[in-house]
């Protein structure tokens, strides 16, 4: 039974593969958000009982770039060092498909940087695709409340950009894979579905679940982008946050193969169920 150590285990991936992981025989442990945020320092406890780290903790509160990379780029790699010191050599570091040289978005800056940081002290390094499911605390969660309350949307830059997913069962699947097999990977594992979608493809399928009908009226990315930042400047908050569209419309421009996880297991494809 290995001790894995998952930070950010409050979060919505990070509490799914807690879950997941101690259903299947690991022990698995992380503090609670009020034990631990990442300009702080981890509890000295849960890093002297960790075989393996599963990075997955991060904070989008920052509202300015100095500090977004200060909180989260600076944070995990003050968490990485500690814990390298005290010999948990095993680490995964939990990155994203918006983490390339041409990311918009800070979330995919970051995400990138540290990417490079984890390669280094020779961690393996995941990017999935957009997560899906479960109680749909990220992304698409977000445009799922949207689609409730909204008959009319607006849909800002390219109706056509394909974007990766997986289930976040799926994705759990892939870093328990990870614990239990570690490989020596040149470049991040990729973790997606075969099949992409577009962001008004994934918006229809969230209506058809929920039996209703839905207008996708295309918008310029810039204009939708700027008058997003002024709303969010002034405090509203609108469900979807800036930089995650951002992310969400800028993946990786070449999804790498992911074939490694293919064949030891299917990836569900978006709106399939588990049957």
């Amino acid at each position: 039974m290995r001790s894995v150590l998952v930070t950010g285990a409050s979060g919505y991936v990070g509490a799914a593969l807690v879950s997941a992981l101690n259903r299947h025989g690991y022990t698995a442990i992380g503090p609670a958000s009020q034990e631990y945020r990442l300009q702080g320092d981890m509890p000295p406890e849960y890093i002297d009982a960790a075989e393996v780290v599963i990075h997955t903790a991060w904070d989008r509160s920052p509202r300015n770039r100095r500090d977004y990379f200060e909180v989260n780029v600076a944070g995990t790699e003050k968490l990485l060092a500690r814990c390298l010191e005290v010999g948990v050599r095993s680490h995964i570091f939990v990155s994203s498909l918006a983490a390339h040289s041409n990311a918009r978005s800070w979330y995919g800056q970051s995400k990138f940087a540290l990417e490079k940081v984890f390669a280094e002290s020779g961690a393996m390094v995941i990017r999935p695709g957009t997560i899906w499911g479960g109680d749909n605390r990220g992304i698409v969660g977000a445009l799922e409340k949207v689609v409730h309350r909204v008959p009319v949307i607006p849909l800002p830059g390219a109706m056509s950009v394909q974007l990766g997913t997986i289930h976040i069962e799926d994705f759990t699947r892939c870093l328990e894979s990870l614990i239990a097999s570690p490989v020596e990977a040149r470049g991040p594992i990729v973790a997606s579905a075969q099949k992409t979608v577009t962001l008004k493809e994934l918006i229809d399928e969230l209506a058809r679940r929920i039996g209703r009908r839905r207008l996708v009226v295309p918008i310029p990315m810039v204009a939708a982008f700027r008058g997003m930042q002024v709303l969010e400047f002034l405090g509203l908050r609108l469900g979807v946050t800036s930089d995650s569209l951002a992310s969400l419309l800028s993946p990786t421009p070449q999804v790498p193969n992911n074939g490694m996880f293919l064949d030891r297991f299917p990836i569900r494809n978006f709106g399939e169920s588990n049957e």
